[in-house]
């Protein structure tokens, strides 16, 4: 098998001063993501960007502070379009979308048509991947909280 990559989503609270995207997340979904991906000693750790700054991109960069569209407010058209240029932000980054195993720590609007096997996949999607939050069937931020905390 490949490597463990796994993919954080964005929040909506930011830190206006921030130079990486290290820096400019703050809401405890990121932290808790981060602390959580961090020690399962992956491969590497994404993050995806907002709608407007819909980049897959690596922690440490550059990145300052955008206002940001929520996702789930997107019509499906809209999402499959960021959709695809999600999964061309992986790829480029070098990952191979049939060895490796890609973990998402984010919604499902996040990973919606980039992994196999799923309804509406994309050509090239994902072919090993791990959806913690749907497989545990968390529901709400305290149970994803709890989630990342303790495991």
């Amino acid at each position: 098998m490949g490597k463990n990559i796994y993919i954080l989503s964005c929040t909506s609270l930011k830190n206006k001063d921030a130079k990486t995207v290290k820096e400019l997340y703050t809401g405890p979904l990121f932290k808790k993501g981060l602390e959580y991906a961090q020690r399962h000693k992956p491969d590497a750790i994404l993050v995806i960007g907002g709608v407007c700054k819909s980049e897959v991109y690596r922690l440490d960069d550059a990145l300052s502070y955008y206002d940001g569209i929520k996702i789930e407010n997107q019509h499906r058209v809209e999402r499959e379009k960021l959709a695809r240029k999600r999964l061309d932000n992986i790829l480029a980054h070098g990952f191979n979308a049939e060895k490796d195993t890609f973990i998402f720590l984010t919604g499902q609007y996040y990973y919606e048509y980039i992994l196999a096997g799923r309804k509406n996949a994309l050509p090239r999607a994902l072919q090993h991947y791990e959806t913690p939050f749907l497989d545990n069937h968390l529901r709400g931020n305290g149970d994803i909280l709890h989630f990342l905390s303790n495991n």
